[in-house]
């Protein structure tokens, strides 16, 4: 089946085997024990739209304090200004609109690519607990946006 999909299906059939192997060997680790303190799972989309709660989780973790310029970095480095302010030459640099560029693919992908990626990779979403889009207007929809959902799972 792998071989007949498209491009865009044989991607994600390989990327999201490796999530799965990935977070079923976290989950395994963890359950053992040794390592359940040593290890947290950051989500690339739960960072950019919530970048310095996420830090602040991160230094907390390993037990540090976060500095304030960092924190005025992350500000500025992720701020939905960026993409009013910046050349399309800086555009290709450190500071961007980061909720905005999670999402950036939702206008891209055809509805059909969608559905097939969500149903080539649905143990790995339901694994990292990202929801699904039900249609094409949910899926283009602005008030849809956090398409994470908030989860425990380490």
């Amino acid at each position: 089946m792998v071989d007949s999909l498209n491009p865009i299906g044989a991607e994600a059939n390989s990327i999201c085997k490796r999530l799965v192997e990935n977070t079923q060997f976290a989950k395994n680790v963890i359950q053992q024990g040794e390592l359940s303190k040593q290890y947290i799972r950051v989500r690339h989309e739960d960072f950019a739209l919530n970048p310095i709660e996420i830090t602040q989780h991160i230094y907390d973790f390993v037990g540090i304090n976060m500095n304030p310029t960092i924190k005025k970095w992350l500000k500025e480095a992720t701020s939905q200004q960026n993409d009013a302010n910046l050349s399309v030459k800086q555009s290709q640099g450190t500071k961007r609109n980061a909720a905005k560029v999670i999402s950036a693919w939702r206008s891209k992908l055809s509805w059909d690519k969608v559905q097939m990626v969500q149903k080539i990779c649905s143990e790995p979403l339901d694994l990292l607990g990202y929801r699904r889009f039900d249609s094409k207007k949910d899926l283009k929809s602005i008030e849809s946006i956090p398409h994470v959902m908030k989860t425990d799972a380490k």
